[in-house]
């Protein structure tokens, strides 16, 4: 799933694998690069000793969140507006002390620009927030929460995520946009307490929450191999569970990443051999597997699909045979265009998509060859979407 920040065990679609353009011609994908002006300098101008700046979503409006790590290796939240300005903030109570990796860390926006996303305390706890599109703020936590991890943020101002218990057995939640924060685990998790493998139900850090309700993720059983589900508004879940699909193993199995205003989704699967693969579930549920070429068969690598947006265009990570993590989108017609951009390393993290808007535009971040992390923004194959208001920088 997105977050990579110092000191957190937070759980990233990315679990159980190591995955994770130049500016073209006028006719191909141009891609933006960016920084949040405040990151940090320590390794000199415009470099970050440590994460730099990390988007986690962009919504229809062109607008982009993330999260940045300062001179003090302090993080803070960003909106990146269309026309590439930027606003930051920090949560409400989260903490500032120098040296901490303590901050805020934004996961999701909403087309009105509300935020959401979690926020670690100077004492090391976590907590879920909202920065209301006028920069208000409310913090939140479900009853019984160690730790509390906000993922995404629909239309209406629902907000989706996972929590962990005192026995770090995690859960799901949906708050409504009064405050009221309904909790929910997977019919089949496993919630076994003082064993060594991750327990309960996890929803997933990218687009996991569509405007009717539904949220997307996945459960662990007994001996850590995870499962799918499709929670419907009504708290019915629907498994998803991919043939081919390894069960019984760590990590192996079927995790799902996205769910679009239509309510197909996508993700991948493990199979027993620790290969991924992707795959698209339409909304009856018929089930697509994909790979993208070139991409490596082996064991902690294969194809990663995240999400996909309202036209069924999927964005994902491979690795190739020389452990290179880059970048891909899938069409609704099942092309499938690879990108990288220009300065990512060229093995293990290298371009990391994170999510897709509507209008075809892509998000992300990539790690230079010094182990920075920088955003960028890729346009689509298709041209400019017709819902973002500013031409790219």
């Amino acid at each position: 799933m997105k977050t990579v920040k110092y000191g957190v065990v937070a759980i990233q679609l990315l679990v159980g694998l190591m995955l994770s353009l130049s500016v073209g011609a006028q006719s191909e994908p141009r891609i933006v690069t960016f920084d949040v002006p405040q990151v940090g300098e320590i390794l000199g101008a415009g470099v970050s000793a440590g994460l730099g700046t990390v988007p986690q979503d962009n919504n229809d409006a062109g607008e982009i969140t993330g999260y940045y790590e300062d001179d003090n290796f302090v993080f803070h939240g960003f909106v990146r507006k269309c026309d590439g300005s930027f606003e930051t903030f920090n949560a409400t109570g989260a903490g500032l002390k120098a040296d901490s990796t303590n901050g805020t860390f934004p996961e999701s926006i909403n087309h009105r620009g509300d935020v959401t996303g979690y926020l670690q305390k100077s004492d090391n706890s976590f907590h879920g927030f909202v920065r209301y599109a006028d920069g208000t703020f409310a913090t939140f936590d479900p009853n019984g929460s160690a730790g509390t991890f906000p993922a995404n943020i629909n239309s209406y101002g629902w907000i989706s995520g996972y929590y962990s218990d005192s026995n770090n057995i995690n859960h799901g939640f949906v708050r409504e946009p009064d405050g009221t924060i309904q909790s929910f685990d997977d019919p089949n998790a496993s919630q076994l307490v003082n064993v060594t493998v991750p327990q309960g139900t996890v929803v997933a850090l990218e687009e996991a929450m569509n405007d009717d309700g539904s949220v997307v993720g996945w459960y662990y059983d007994s001996k850590g191999a995870v499962y799918g589900y499709l929670r419907e508004r009504d708290g019915n879940f629907i498994p998803i569970d991919v043939p081919g699909a390894a069960s019984g193993g760590l990590f192996l199995g079927t995790l799902v990443g996205g769910i679009n205003r239509h309510g197909a989704t996508t993700g991948y699967y493990v199979n027993d051999k620790n290969v991924a693969y992707g795959y698209f579930r339409g909304r009856d549920g018929a089930l697509t597997t994909f790979s993208v070429p070139g991409a490596r068969d082996k064991s902690g690598a294969g194809t990663a699909a995240f999400t996909l947006n309202s036209g069924n265009e999927i964005t994902g990570a491979y690795y190739d045979d020389k452990l290179g993590t880059h970048g891909f989108v899938r069409l609704c017609d099942g092309t499938i265009k690879k990108f990288d951009v220009e300065g990512a390393a060229t093995s293990f993290l290298g371009t990391r998509p994170t999510t897709i808007n509507s209008s075809g535009q892509v998000v992300g971040y990539y790690t230079t060859a010094n182990g920075v992390y920088r955003g960028f923004l890729r346009w689509p194959d298709h041209g400019f979407g017709k819902k973002c208001e500013c031409e790219p920088k």
